[in-house]
């Protein structure tokens, strides 16, 4: 049996990673998003430039600012507000925090702890999952909190 190799990757292809798992769960579930499918777009085609700058040997300085101007809240927010999962979460009568929600919606999405964590800057992903399983009477340790959100709040 084999081992998987983790592939090392940088921060922006970090982001470019969560961007993407971001803009296929909403785009298949949202009609009409022209604003995030227009940041995609854009987002893209500066990758694009720049690898056809990398092999030409003349990379640009600005490259990271591309990435640095990421709405991440703002497309987790329109995850949130476009989805059952919103009125689900109020209907489990717990008082759940908007970064706890996002951060839900994030988990739900694909997005793991480590690339929440790179892409909003906050370090706190764990406090915020404690906080989460501990609001929803989940054991520490029982599942990925991911998996549980999309089995007992999603699916029904």
């Amino acid at each position: 049996m084999s081992k998987e190799r983790k592939i090392s990757i940088s921060k922006e292809g970090t982001e470019l990673v969560v961007l993407s798992k971001l803009l296929y769960f909403l785009t298949s579930m949202i009609v009409n998003c022209t604003e995030i499918q227009l940041l995609h777009k854009t987002l893209l085609l500066e990758e694009l430039s720049y690898e056809k700058e990398k092999r030409k040997g003349d990379v640009s300085e600005n490259r990271n600012l591309i990435y640095r101007s990421i709405p991440w809240d703002r497309l987790l927010e329109i995850i949130a507000d476009n989805l059952d999962f919103s009125n689900k979460i109020k209907h489990t009568g717990v008082n759940f925090s908007k970064r706890e929600i996002l951060y839900m919606c994030a988990l739900i999405c694909g997005v793991t702890g480590r690339e929440y964590e790179i892409i909003t800057g906050l370090k706190s992903h764990y406090n915020l999952s404690y906080s989460i399983r501990r609001k929803l009477k989940v054991p520490r340790n029982s599942t990925n909190l991911g998996i549980y959100l999309k089995r007992n709040i999603v699916k029904n």
